[in-house]
């Protein structure tokens, strides 16, 4: 099977098919009007995508699939050393790259000199599925070296990799959407999946909800480490973004780059 080409395909038409399904879902059931007119701001956060696009180039980092081949046909990584049973190499797999990213995002958190980068994410003044690109390419390049790092290290099934990376592009587009599923179909999927119910607190202008629901694709780890959160806050009084940062100047491409760089205003408000 050519996994890259697989990978190169499945990438694209999961990112652009769930993009328009969650723009027009949101768009015809608005979870909360917006603060600033979508049409510059999407195409800023298209473009801050790109700037990450041509420092991936740059930098020739592999994807994680060309990573997990290039393990697997060295022999390296821990898994093939433990002898394990396939079906539990792959589960092993996609729980320690969710695990991950979830050690990676509370750091984002906590450390006073990666917080600058992650702020730019977490200062989008409104939250809808464009904010699912709204990240610094230096955020976007850690996370990624972390990613290939685990990769490389567990020497899993390349097809766990495959699926964790597909699920993650899905998941990440869905969680930031300007909509509800129905409670019904949250309490279901709530105990399994991070929902854009979930997520959403995690972009709280509180303080204290800022620092729950760091998880991925899935719960178990904030509940684990008890960072797990259903209600916000300040109940339906919830607002999103970060304070100091309500405004359409936060949403242009120069600022959104250079907001490491400045001082924080969300701190100083």
């Amino acid at each position: 099977m050519d996994w890259i080409r697989l990978e190169t395909r499945v990438y694209w038409v999961v990112f652009v098919g769930a993009f328009l399904l969650v723009g027009m879902w949101e768009n015809r059931t608005p979870q909360r009007d917006w603060l600033v007119p979508s049409g510059k701001r999407w195409r800023n956060h298209f473009l801050l995508f790109l700037c990450f696009a041509v420092v991936q180039l740059a930098v020739r980092l592999g994807s994680p699939v060309s990573v997990a081949l290039a393990a697997e046909s060295g022999g390296w990584g821990l898994l093939p050393r433990l002898g394990l049973p396939y079906w539990l190499g792959f589960g092993v797999t996609v729980l320690a790259l969710d695990a991950v990213k979830y050690g990676m995002h509370r750091l984002f958190h906590m450390l006073p000199f990666l917080w600058p980068v992650h702020r730019v994410h977490h200062s989008d003044p409104d939250f809808d599925v464009a904010t699912s690109l709204r990240f610094h390419p230096a955020e976007t390049l850690l996370m990624q070296v972390a990613d290939l790092s685990t990769i490389f290290a567990l020497g899993g099934p390349v097809a766990a990799v495959f699926v964790s990376s597909v699920t993650v592009n899905l998941v990440n587009t869905i969680q930031h959407a300007n909509a509800n599923l129905p409670e019904a179909w949250e309490r279901r999927l709530g105990p399994w999946l991070m929902t854009a119910r979930v997520h959403r607190i995690h972009h709280s202008d509180s303080w204290s909800d800022e620092h729950t629901n760091f998880g991925e694709v899935f719960p178990w780890w904030d509940r684990m480490f008890g960072t797990y959160r259903w209600v916000p806050e300040r109940g339906k009084g919830m607002q999103v973004g970060l304070p100091g940062y309500q405004d359409e100047r936060s949403t242009g491409l120069v600022e959104m780059l250079t907001q490491p760089l400045q001082r924080d205003r969300s701190r100083q408000s």
